[in-house]
């Protein structure tokens, strides 16, 4: 019987576990780069996307008279007010703005027959040295379905109270 010398090439189990191991690192590798990349992008999918609300419902109206102030459009925003807020704010939302990095979501809702309340969240991007660069505020809108169309019926936000 003759006796079987080692090759370089047999590997001890350990050896082989190792190199097994070192033969999925990249297969591994590559399965958790595509984990982070499809995490990143659900993360982003929605971010940049804005909600259109259908048209001639109460949260279009908040969501159009926004747009407007954004856009420093006064007289685009009268046309969500009622004719007596419009009264009342037309001088204001003359002289008011909206601060550059504004944005708005909808926090809540609510209708009562022909009134509603919505609720937002404004977002300001901040310069301060003593934030982290952004700050939030709620601003509630009343509104009131007049001739059929919904109009804000109170002091909106940016110039609540006007009447002053």
């Amino acid at each position: 019987m003759a006796a079987q010398v080692p090759s370089s090439e047999a590997l001890s189990p350990s050896e082989s576990r190792k190199s097994t191991q070192r033969s999925m690192l990249p297969l591994v590798l590559l399965v958790v780069a595509l984990l982070l990349a499809l995490v990143v992008a659900l993360a982003f999918a929605g971010s940049g996307e804005l909600q259109e609300y259908a048209a001639g419902t109460h949260q279009a109206t908040v969501q159009k008279y926004l747009e407007a102030v954004f856009d420093d459009d006064p007289d685009a925003a009268t046309l969500y007010l009622s004719d007596a807020v419009t009264d009342r704010c037309q001088t204001a939302l003359r002289r008011s703005f909206a601060p550059s990095g504004v944005s708005a979501t909808l926090k809540s809702d609510r209708i009562n027959g022909d009134s509603a309340t919505v609720v937002i969240r404004l977002t300001f991007a901040s310069d301060s040295v003593f934030d982290a660069g952004r700050y939030s505020e709620e601003a509630r809108f009343y509104l009131e379905r007049l001739d059929g169309q919904w109009r804000i019926v109170d002091d909106p936000w940016p110039v609540a109270p006007c009447g002053m």
